[in-house]
Formats: C-alpha cells, structure tokens, sequence
C-alpha cells in the first residue's frame, strides 16, 4: 500500500499541478473534524473531488469503512490511479445521479476544474442527498468574487436553501463553506476561519435568517463582516475583484512551476503590512485617563522586486497593480483595509480577505493616465526622497484612487 500510494502521489504530482499543496493536506483542519463527526453519526458519504485532497483519503476510508465510503473525482489520471489503490471503494468520474447519500462532501478550489463547471456540478448533484441528508460543500472563493452566470445562479440557489446552517469562508484554502444540515433553520451561522498549523482559528458574526444574505447586493463574508461595522464595500457584482485582478501569495491554486514564471524581473508586488496602534493614554502613574480600542495600521507597499513579508499580492500587468495601489491610497480603501486588518486573525487571512474589493472600470484612456501620473510621482520620489516626496505620491495615489473606487 505505502509503494502504490508514494506512486500516486508522484503520478498526480508529475505535471505540477499538486507541488505546494502537499497533496491536500492543507485540507485537514476542514476536513478532519468532519471525518470524525460522520463516523459518530453513521451513513453513507461521497466526498467529491478527491484529485485536490488525494493524502486524506486513506484516513477518510480507514475511518469510516469500505462501505460507508463513495469517491469522486473530476480528473482522468487521478480516476486511474485511485481506482487502482482502493478497488472495493465506489469510485465516480461523474456526479451519481442515480444513488442516495446520507452525507456529501465537497472540497475544491479550482485547482483542476473551473470554477464554473465545479459549482455547477454540485448544484446538480446535491439532488442525490437523502431527504435528511447533511453536507459540507467547501466551493472556489471564484464563485462570489465573479458573481454572473452560473457562479451567481448557483450561489442565489444556495443561499435560498432553509437547511443552511452555515456559511464560512477558509483562509487560505481561498473557499467558501455551505453546511447542510438536516432540517430547516431559522438563522444561519456565518463566520471567516483561519488555518493556524493543525488547526482552526474562527471569528463569528451575527446569524441572520439565510433569506436576508441573498438580498445582499453582493454577498460575501468580508461584506457581510464591513457592513455590521457600518461600511458598504464598494462597487456591484460587475466590478473586478483584487481576487480576479491579481495572484494572491498563499493561493494554493498556482503550481510551483506557473508560479515561479509570474515572479520575474517585471512582476509587480503589493504588499500590505499591518501594525496594531494602541490609542489608549495614560497618565504619570500610568493609569488609563482615556483612549479608545486598538485598531490596526496598514502600511501598503508598490515593488518589482519581490517584498520580505509574505502578505502580498502579485500582478503580471502593471496597470492593474497601479490601480489597486492607488485604491488603497483613498480615504475609503485606508479604512476597507483597517477594519479588514481588525477582522483577520492572521496576516495571511488578511490578505486573502483582501481578495474580496472590488474596483471601478476605467477605459484604457484612464488606465494610461494613471499611470502616466503615478510613474512621474514615483520617479520623483525616487529622484529626491524624503518626507515631502513620500506625502507628494501618496497624495497623487489618493487622487488617481478616487478614479479607481467605484
């Protein structure tokens, strides 16, 4: 078995496509307690799309038994090779449309399969969950960043749903989680949990019934989370995401190979730094006298060369890292990434988080002016630094910004 499954993941990894993933074991904080709880509740499960968490499936049949266990997947190769290690294991190139399941699990990203076809997919395929069925649909953060088509169809459709328990978004896994539970629900749980080693850390908000976030002009967690702090997220399902414009560092989505062509001498790099401020005075014998909460400073960074810290995203265009550069220069992206700063556990959820703004679209007579005023203002920093050169760009970064929120 240790000889056909080191041959599986060598074969599934031959093209690159898993490198940096460490064959799914990114998974296993989701995954795992899941696992565990479908072993104490009993049933039938098909966890679907196997291709992108291929290490954990010797746990999930060894934990749950041969005949408690379905597999899909939407890869030939992986199709090839998991049918050949596990024989006696139900095993689906396609959605079952004719069996029942008692539970459904979904984890995909869109590592192998677009975004589109996955949800769609699954959209269908949830017709095979028995009527109290349950299930843990793990789909691409793809779906609400590109809210048309059918990701927007699909997500109206589950978000409909009067059994939705509850909605979070993994980072950075970079997916969104729809639980199912098995009868209806008055409210539903939303919530952005974080990856810290083996485990999970989550910040919860209010539950509201699951009607209220399809009326949502555009739905997301990081929305949903700005607006209880009274901050309308810019911009409609129309306008481009940092999530579709730019290549976030953690997204697991990139092989190593793809991703080492991206970072070249003419890539360019935004990199966010946060800093807690702490408001709070005191006086000589060291008594609070007045002060309110702490909150977060970001400091963002414009680079070609690749930053130190590790929150950062990644653009092959320079328009459009001069764009967002300049959306987070305004008065309104400087309090978007503070309160998102406050919102995230960690610095690398922060900047998945980030993934979720959303900017104007400018015609290509605005993108070259923007950038034609923004290079002469760096170039003037460059040429004489110091304080007054540093505030001169970042006023001009503001004023282009205020062209680039929507």
């Amino acid at each position: 078995m240790d000889q056909e499954y080191r041959e599986l993941m060598e074969f599934l990894g031959s093209d690159g496509m898993v490198e940096g993933l460490v064959a799914g074991k990114e998974w296993a904080p989701a995954l795992l307690p899941i696992i565990q709880e479908y072993r104490q509740v009993g049933g039938r499960t098909l966890f679907a799309h196997i291709e992108e968490y291929g290490s954990l499936v010797d746990t999930i049949v060894s934990t749950l038994g041969l005949e408690h266990v379905a597999l899909h997947t939407a890869s030939p190769v992986a199709y090839e090779v998991f049918s050949r290690l596990y024989p006696h294991v139900p095993l689906f190139k396609e959605w079952p449309q004719d069996q029942s399941f008692d539970h459904i699990v979904v984890a995909a990203a869109g590592v192998f399969q677009a975004c589109d076809d996955i949800v769609e997919d699954v959209a269908n395929g949830l017709g095979a969950l028995s009527q109290y069925g349950t299930s843990h649909l793990f789909l691409p953060m793809t779906m609400v960043q590109a809210q048309y088509g059918v990701n927007n169809m699909v997500l109206q459709f589950l978000l409909a749903q009067d059994r939705m328990e509850a909605i979070r978004e993994w980072a950075p896994l970079n997916v969104l989680e729809f639980q199912l539970g098995p009868a209806e629900v008055k409210k539903t749980r939303i919530a952005i949990r974080e990856i810290e080693g083996e485990s999970y850390r989550e910040t919860a908000f209010i539950k509201l019934p699951h009607g209220v976030f399809g009326d949502m002009p555009v739905f997301s967690p990081v929305n949903y989370g700005l607006s209880l702090h009274s901050i309308l997220l810019p911009g409609d399902k129309q306008s481009p995401c940092l999530g579709q414009d730019g290549i976030y560092a953690h997204d697991g989505r990139l092989p190593a190979p793809i991703r080492a062509s991206l970072e070249g001498d003419d890539t360019y790099y935004l990199s966010f730094s946060r800093t807690l401020v702490d408001h709070r005075l005191e006086n000589l014998e060291g008594n609070q006298v007045s002060g309110g909460r702490p909150s977060f400073e970001v400091i963002t960074s414009l680079s070609l060369g690749q930053p130190q810290g590790d929150t950062y995203w990644i653009f092959p265009d320079k328009e459009l890292a001069y764009m967002w550069y300049a959306y987070f220069a305004t008065g309104s992206g400087q309090i978007i990434l503070s309160k998102l700063a406050s919102m995230a556990v960690t610095d690398v959820g922060f900047g998945q988080l980030l993934g979720s703004c959303r900017r104007a679209v400018l015609t290509v007579d605005q993108e070259a002016l923007l950038v034609e005023v923004i290079d002469q203002a760096l170039r003037n920093f460059r040429k004489s630094g110091g304080d007054e050169a540093f505030i001169e760009l970042c006023k001009v970064a503001e004023m282009e910004g205020n062209l680039v929120m929507p």
